[in-house]
Order: structure tokens, then C-alpha cells, then sequence
């Protein structure tokens, strides 16, 4: 019998799906353990204000990340052809690229002209203009890379970038953080430079570890292949970029809304809240959510039905978050925030209010990306355009 259930286990533990959950599971739970246990000491090293300059710097550049690159990212799991996917992240690439050179010379320009922009911007503008096309820059590149390993299903590479990347943050913030001075408006350079770093490290080992080939094809050159690409996939990204960017703009409303009506420390106390809750549903969503779609996909090519697939996903989304939020909830009404600062102290019913905004949103997080499975489908007159305009498509990547 301890043979049998032995062998019954091997058996199990050798399919994909159970493996692409363990690998995502360690990967997540590392990531964002490490997340959990640094954030007490980032916070108490650069205080609520810095944390809420950094959260509305974060937030702006979201925003921008996501109206310039459409959210291509969503169509880019989606995309059977591998080699076509890939023309999908050289579009990104090269957008996010040629904006921001635009952004810089146009700011270096406007800077010369006016004789200096921080005499009417002042210093906390500076830091939006130096900082936000950078970031934007890097975040976007990071978020179509994920997408195409997703695609690719390489998920213990998505997991060595992201750790790499987490660990890259929270060594530099600690690091800086005791460096620079208190000063809001100084020690939040810390935080930004911290962010900027990570997001190169993950970038560069993700580049390293990518074949030869797929680097090549991630190129936005020539540029006719990226453009045709995107014109054989406008009306997905239209409607995905669209509906992205007003999620961004929901997420991002009450960081701009609560810094401009009360301030920066009340705005890092939302922030702050907004982290901790979202450590354990990125977690649960980049484990179960993120295995659940790519079976979902693969099923849904072969006609089978996943109606099953989404009730397992919810009673295993509910099974592992409820005693996390529970325990959340237990410490937005204890005094063990207070430990933190004097200005955290305030951040209870802040925490307290994140847990019940959170916690019904998992669910719609896991499984937002599944109608695009069932929606996505390269119409026979946008193939019919590309083979009539002589598109030459460089071969597909073996798989």
C-alpha cells in the first residue's frame, strides 16, 4: 500500500500542471515572504511621507507605463504562435523605447529653454520628471517579459527574475534608506532608485537566459513586423488596452486623491496597506491564478471543458487566503503597528478597510484574464492582410 500511494504521488508530482505550481508556489511564496518581512524595516527607515511621495511617483508611472504600451502584455499568453507572441514584446520594446528617448529630449530641451525647470516645478516635480519616464521605461519592459514567460510556460525563469528583482529592491531601499537623509523629498530617492534597480536586474537575467534567437525576434527591427503584427491584433489590444487602463486609473484615483486632500503620510498608509495585503493575493494569483489560465488555454484548444477548472480555482483561492486575512485583520486592530513610528501609528483602520476592498478582489484578479481564452481568435481577414501585404515572418521558435 505505501508502494502504490508512493508511486501514485511520483505519478502526480510528474505532470505539468502540478509542477508549474510547485515551481510558481516556491518561487511566490520566497518573493513575497521576503516582501513581508522586509516591509516593517523599509517603512520605519523612510516614514509614511517618503513612502507616499514614492506611492504617488509609482502610481503616475503605472498609469503612463500602461496608456503608452496599450497593455499588449494582456494578448501576449494568449498568442498560440510563438514566434508571433514574440513580435507582440518587440512592439512593446520598441514603443516604451522611442517614448522615452522622446520624454528626456523633449525635458532636456524644455529645460534649456526655460533656464532650468525646478525654479517652476519645484523640487517634488523634479523628481516625477527625472524619475517617471525611467521607471515606465523599465516596469514596462519587465511586465512584457513576464508576459512572453508566461507564454513560453518557462515559469521557473518568471520566478528567478521576480525574486531577483524583489531582492534587488529591498537590499538598495535598506541600504539607501540609512544613507540618505529623513527628508522626505531626499530619502524617497532611495526608494526610486531601489525600484529602477530591481527592475533592471530581473530584465537582465531574464536577456541572459533567454535563447539566441528569441532576443533577435524581441527586437523591434525590422519595424514593418512588429507594426504588422499589431495591426493583425488591433481590436484585441483596443479593447484590452482600454479596459487596462481604466483598471489603472481605478487602482490609482485614491493614491492621487488621498495625497492631494490629506496629505503624503496618509497616502503611505494607504500604500503601505495596499502592500501588505497584496503579498499574500500576488501570491495566490501568481500561483493558481497564473497555472489555472495556461491550462485554461491549452483545454480550450483542444475543445474540453474547464467549468470544473474555475469552481477548484475559487475553493483553493478561499482555503489559502482566509486565515491570512484573518490574521491581517487581527493586526489592523492591535497597537504592534506603532512599533514602526510614531507616524504609522495611524494606519490601523487603514489596513482594516485594504482587508475587506482586497479580499473580494482576488477572485476576480485570478480569473479576469479567462474571457481573452475564449475571445482571442486571429480573424481570417487579418491573416488574409498580412499574407497579401508579403509579410516575411521569420520561422517559428521551436517549442
Amino acid at each position: 500500500m505505501i508502494r502504490s500511494a508512493r508511486e501514485a504521488i511520483v505519478a502526480v508530482s510528474r505532470r505539468g500542471f502540478v509542477r508549474n505550481v510547485g515551481f510558481l508556489a516556491a518561487g511566490a511564496a520566497a518573493v513575497q515572504g521576503s516582501l513581508l518581512l522586509a516591509t516593517p524595516f523599509i517603512l520605519s527607515l523612510y516614514g509614511a511621507s517618503a513612502f507616499g511621495l514614492f506611492a504617488t511617483i509609482l502610481a503616475t508611472t503605472s498609469v503612463i507605463g500602461g496608456l503608452v504600451a496599450l497593455h499588449i502584455d494582456t494578448a501576449i499568453p494568449v498568442i498560440d504562435a510563438r514566434f508571433r507572441a514574440l513580435r507582440l514584446v518587440s512592439a512593446v520594446v520598441g514603443i516604451i523605447g522611442v517614448v522615452t528617448v522622446v520624454a528626456y529630449a523633449a525635458l532636456a530641451l524644455l529645460s534649456v529653454c526655460s533656464g532650468g525647470l525646478r525654479n517652476w516645478i519645484g523640487d517634488i516635480g523634479m523628481l516625477y520628471v527625472i524619475w517617471v519616464p525611467a521607471m515606465a521605461f523599465t516596469q514596462t519592459i519587465v511586465v512584457a517579459c513576464r508576459a512572453w514567460m508566461i507564454r513560453s510556460q518557462t515559469f521557473r525563469l518568471a520566478v528567478l527574475c521576480n525574486f531577483c528583482r524583489v531582492t534587488a529592491f529591498i537590499a538598495l531601499a535598506l541600504i539607501l534608506g540609512r544613507i540618505l537623509a529623513r527628508d522626505a523629498q531626499v530619502i524617497v530617492n532611495g526608494l526610486l532608485v531601489a525600484q529602477v534597480a530591481g527592475d533592471l536586474c530581473a530584465i537582465a537575467l531574464f536577456l541572459w537566459r533567454a535563447r539566441r534567437r528569441e532576443r533577435r525576434l524581441m527586437l523591434p527591427w525590422p519595424v514593418r513586423r512588429p507594426l504588422a503584427e499589431l495591426r493583425a491584433n488591433r481590436g484585441l489590444i483596443g479593447t484590452t488596452s482600454l479596459t487596462g487602463l481604466l483598471a489603472i486609473l481605478n487602482t490609482n484615483i485614491p493614491i492621487w486623491t488621498i495625497s492631494y486632500v490629506f496629505g503624503l503620510a496618509p497616502t503611505g498608509w494607504f500604500s503601505a496597506s495596499q502592500r501588505i495585503v497584496a503579498a499574500p493575493v500576488q501570491f495566490a494569483i501568481d500561483t493558481v491564478g497564473v497555472a489555472f489560465k495556461q491550462r485554461a488555454r491549452e483545454k480550450r484548444s483542444r475543445g474540453e471543458p474547464i467549468g470544473s477548472d474555475v469552481l477548484k480555482v475559487l475553493a483553493v483561492l478561499l482555503i489559502m487566503l482566509t486565515p491570512v486575512f484573518a490574521l491581517l485583520a487581527w493586526l489592523s486592530r492591535s497597537d504592534h503597528l506603532a512599533l514602526l513610528g510614531r507616524d504609522w501609528a495611524g494606519a490601523g483602520p487603514t489596513l482594516a478597510a485594504m482587508l475587506l476592498i482586497s479580499f473580494g478582489s482576488i477572485f476576480h484578479s485570478a480569473l479576469e484574464g479567462l474571457p481573452l481564452v475564449f475571445r482571442f481568435l486571429v480573424t481570417e481577414r487579418s491573416m488574409a492582410w498580412i499574407y497579401d501585404h508579403h509579410i516575411d515572418w521569420e520561422s517559428p521558435v521551436a517549442a
